[in-house]
């Protein structure tokens, strides 16, 4: 079964807001997890303080995952789910069984299940150039 999982995430904090599920899942429960995407907050615009309309949207943005869960313990995640201070909303998109020899081996807590996460490949970094914004050679002066 796949659950589509919306978390609020703070702008100032560092931590991604799916690890509080993670650590309260256990092992076992979870096949696959992929992030969906990422929702900027709707008060970024170019002013470096935030006008005080827009200090309440500026605290918060969205992350959406997808989690396949095995069926059997579809119960466990939905309590998790109850218990978690981050989540906005979630829903089921995908009622396909998923069955135990499906989980994955690696606790989510322990650097996650990210499957549909692809590293990009080594590449040759050595013609990479660092400019200053004020540098004429961008244009934008």
């Amino acid at each position: 079964m796949r659950y589509r999982v919306a978390f609020t995430k703070r702008e100032e904090s560092t931590m991604r807001p799916s690890a509080e599920l993670d650590l309260n899942l256990s092992d076992g429960v979870v096949a696959e997890k992929v992030l969906v995407e990422e929702l900027d907050s709707e008060a970024q615009h170019g002013e470096e303080e935030l006008d005080e309309d827009d200090s309440f949207l500026g605290s918060a943005a969205a992350e959406v995952w997808e989690y396949e869960v095995v069926d059997a313990r579809a119960r466990e995640f939905e309590d998790a789910l109850k218990n978690s201070d981050l989540i906005f909303e979630s829903e089921v998109v995908d009622d396909t069984v998923t069955e135990a020899a499906d989980a994955a081996t690696t606790r989510l807590g322990q650097g996650g299940v990210y499957p549909g996460r692809v590293e990009p490949e080594d590449t040759d970094d050595d013609d990479l150039q660092i400019k200053k914004a004020n540098d004429s050679s961008l244009g934008l002066t």
